[in-house]
């Protein structure tokens, strides 16, 4: 939800995969739609600002039971909290910080051109169970950042269930 004002979207194409734009400095949650208004403002810009019942955060970046997601005018590239009905479930990507510093808990969605949330109706998105999509976004944040190196580490014996070899002939392991 956010966009320069006097800027239209320019971002095509975009990454419009929801678990291509998860990130692991992100705050990844699941989280449900209460409702929103204008209450963020910052110069003259007035935000639409949406509350949301935290069900679940993937990192424990949140202190309460509740989170405030704010966005610039409303505007990703067409994506408004309006399209969402009180009690809508959704994983959420969310940043810290915009303009100014947030209170704690409160969020925005990541970036001006992607898929930010993922709806959850009757616990399934696209054939993906709740549990199906947080093993897939687990598997992100366990994920190897630097697969340069993918080649050049062993590991064995695979599978085991006792005791696991690392070993490399190019790094310090």
């Amino acid at each position: 939800l956010i966009a320069q004002i006097g800027l239209c979207c320019s971002c095509w194409p975009y990454e419009s995969n929801f678990f291509n734009n998860v990130r692991k400095d992100a705050f990844n949650c699941i989280a449900v739609f209460d409702s929103m208004d204008r209450g963020y403002s910052y110069g003259n810009l007035s935000a639409q600002t949406g509350y949301f019942k935290l069900i679940y955060s993937f990192d424990n970046k949140s202190a309460s039971d509740s989170i405030v997601v704010v966005g610039q005018d409303g505007l990703n590239c067409g994506e408004v909290l309006t399209k969402f009905a009180k009690g809508d479930t959704m994983f959420l990507s969310l940043s810290n910080g915009f303009y100014k510093c947030f209170q704690k808990d409160t969020f925005y969605l990541e970036g001006a051109c992607g898929a930010f949330y993922l709806p959850v109706k009757n616990g399934m998105n696209d054939g993906l169970s709740t549990n199906e999509i947080v093993a897939k976004i687990n598997q992100i944040f366990s994920s190897v950042d630097n697969p340069d190196y993918l080649n050049t580490i062993t590991v064995s014996p695979n599978p085991t269930s006792d005791v696991l070899k690392v070993s490399s002939e190019e790094l310090i392991v």
